[in-house]
């Protein structure tokens, strides 16, 4: 796995035991959810378990993710690793 030294997004991926390369365009993005007030099927609310954006277009996340690389000691093959791409507080 390659990764963009500016962005932090994954850039390339490849195979080598064939030695293919991949190359990859991320773009983390998302949308407004619908509301509703689940009356009829057209009037659903987006949530937990349903997916419905409101028609609007999706929204950048982040222009940048940082990213934190663990390496198993038990083989090379066994990459784990973290991509935090939003950070955010939660008031209770």
């Amino acid at each position: 796995m390659t990764f963009d030294g500016t962005t932090g997004f994954l850039k390339e991926i490849k195979n080598f035991k064939s030695d293919v390369e991949t190359k990859i365009s991320q773009q983390l993005m998302f949308y407004i959810g619908m509301k509703g007030n689940n009356s009829e099927a057209k009037f659903t609310a987006s949530g937990a378990y349903l997916f419905r954006p409101n028609g609007s277009h999706p929204i950048p996340l982040n222009k940048t993710a940082t990213i934190t690389m663990f390496k198993a000691t038990a083989s090379d093959r066994e990459i784990v690793f973290f991509v935090q791409l939003y950070s955010f507080i939660v008031y209770m």
